[in-house]
């Protein structure tokens, strides 16, 4: 046995990360390969290291390549519709020295949509009751994505309320996917714009976004 133990060396390595957050998924990695002898072995930072016995996985690798896959599953309540699951290919090129272990591609999970909504505030107002006073004039809240593209906009009603999003009959979420360097931006007449980093909970379908504008100098 420990004679399996010193000969084990690093055949690849790997990273998963969720999309929205640009860091490990939340919960469990499980990774198991499809070539027996193969050993695989997560951390916490979504890092992962492919090991074996290479006499006896690649007896034959100076004069051809050797291919096997990974089943990746992520049990993470960040994905609620479904245990993301999914392969990675591993090759090994004929000649292949292993004096560093290859780099695979980094696995990038798309995040599941989600409902932004939230109230626009006006910053300075409060109501008879001294509660925050939400804006009764024409606005809306648009999602920027890390490109700097703007995005479909939620009309803000006359109750200051919006939601960018909704749940169908079904129970589905129509949502939006949320990736990392979203931004979420806000504008209303007679209002200076606001803009800001969208950071989500994406363990939940809803993420609750509120405003509090300040009124423009020509309003």
């Amino acid at each position: 046995m420990a004679l399996d133990v010193i000969e084990q060396v690093a055949i690849a390595t790997g990273r998963i990360i969720h999309g929205g957050t640009g860091e490990a998924p939340l919960g469990k990695v499980l990774i198991t390969s499809s070539l027996p002898g193969v050993v695989v072995k997560a951390r916490s930072d979504g890092r992962f290291g492919v090991s074996g016995n290479l006499q006896r996985l690649f007896p034959d690798v100076a004069t051809r390549d050797y291919r096997f896959h990974l089943d990746i599953c992520i049990d993470s309540p960040q994905f609620k519709a479904g245990l993301p699951t999914f392969e990675q290919a591993v090759v090994i090129p004929a000649g292949f020295t292993f004096e560093q272990p290859i780099a695979l591609e980094e696995v990038r999970l798309t995040p599941e949509p989600i409902i932004v909504r939230g109230i626009v505030y006006d910053a300075l107002a409060v109501t008879p009751s001294g509660e925050r006073k939400p804006i009764d004039v024409e606005g809306s809240v648009s999602l920027i994505s890390g490109d700097g593209a703007l995005g479909p906009p939620a009309t803000i009603d006359g109750s200051g309320r919006y939601s960018l999003g909704s749940t169908t009959a079904d129970g589905r979420v129509e949502g939006n996917i949320i990736w990392k360097g979203t931004k979420i931006r806000c504008q209303a007449q007679g209002f200076e714009p606001q803009e800001h980093w969208l950071r989500v909970d994406f363990s939940r379908f809803v993420h609750e976004e509120y405003f509090y504008l300040k009124k423009s100098a020509s309003g």
